[in-house]
């Protein structure tokens, strides 16, 4: 299940009927044909909520018919404006159809509002923005490199995909660390010392289990060749390896990516025409 469609579990608890809790279960089980004949039955008898339009369209984009889950993305927005999840789902769709320009504007408004604090700091509802807010700022920065390439005179879309892939790796980090202390907190009462050493034995096991992280130190990695900084990435690929091992899921993206940096700077020694044409990781 999406990390977007637990926040809205979590925001519409209240609302669970045993219609919405089949569609859920649906969804879960990747269902997303059943889910959506589900939801159009409801959509027949009365008029939907904000919620219910929002799943219509999670169901569509999942389907792949990208142009109608917009149309509910919209239906969505409409019932309840300005809402973070809805935003970056529509950002998420107008990126898969190539309007990088929307795709930008949609990442960003939603980022604008997962920044101001709802909830008290590290509260689970908090926990869950922050988590959205890594993803979309992660779903920016590839936003604004694609358009660094198509836009060449505008050399300072790579430095802004850069600060947003490192804002993404940031939050996330932030998160897990927080997690981390938490489950020391809960799972030992060692001294401090051996606490240490079991957050870090923890944070290891968190970066397993969400690691959305190395997907996002990746990509800072990337964009810092690209931008120029070989050195920089280079560097930073190696402390990214050192966290994981071969049976991380991520693992090959890590090796992809420093088998393609060998190459490409090999590459430019004898030539410059392909130093900024690759894109090994979106």
């Amino acid at each position: 299940m999406s990390f977007g469609l637990i926040i809205l579990i979590s925001f519409g608890e209240r609302l669970m009927s045993e219609t919405f809790c089949k569609v859920i279960l649906c969804i879960k089980n990747k269902d997303f044909e059943t889910a959506l004949n589900i939801l159009k039955n409801i959509e027949k008898k009365s008029p939907l909520s904000w919620h219910q339009a929002y799943l219509i369209g999670f169901c569509l984009k999942q389907l792949g018919d990208i142009p109608d889950s917009i149309i509910y993305y919209k239906k969505s927005l409409s019932i309840l404006p300005n809402h973070p999840l809805t935003l970056n789902a529509m950002g998420i769709s107008y990126q898969n159809m190539g309007n990088l320009s929307q795709a930008r504007h949609h990442f960003e408004e939603s980022i604008k509002l997962l920044k101001v604090p709802y909830f008290p700091k590290w509260s689970s509802y908090s926990l869950m923005c922050r988590t959205l807010l890594s993803e979309g700022l992660n779903s920016l920065g590839t936003v604004l490199h694609l358009l660094s390439e198509k836009q060449t005179n505008k050399p300072e879309l790579k430095q802004d995909a850069l600060r947003s892939y490192l804002e993404a790796v940031r939050i996330e980090g932030e998160v897990l660390a927080f997690k981390a202390k938490n489950q020391t907190r809960v799972r030992s009462k060692s001294s401090s010392v051996d606490k240490l050493k079991y957050i870090s034995v923890i944070e290891k096991e968190l970066i397993y289990n969400s690691p959305n992280l190395i997907i996002f130190q990746v990509n800072v990695a990337a964009q810092l060749h690209r931008n120029g900084h070989e050195q920089f990435a280079k560097d930073y690929i190696v402390r990214v390896k050192e966290q994981i091992d071969e049976f991380h899921p991520h693992w090959h993206l890590v090796i992809e990516l420093t088998r393609n940096m060998t190459l490409l700077s090999h590459s430019h020694s004898h030539s410059h025409s392909h130093s900024h044409s690759h894109s090994w990781y979106h």
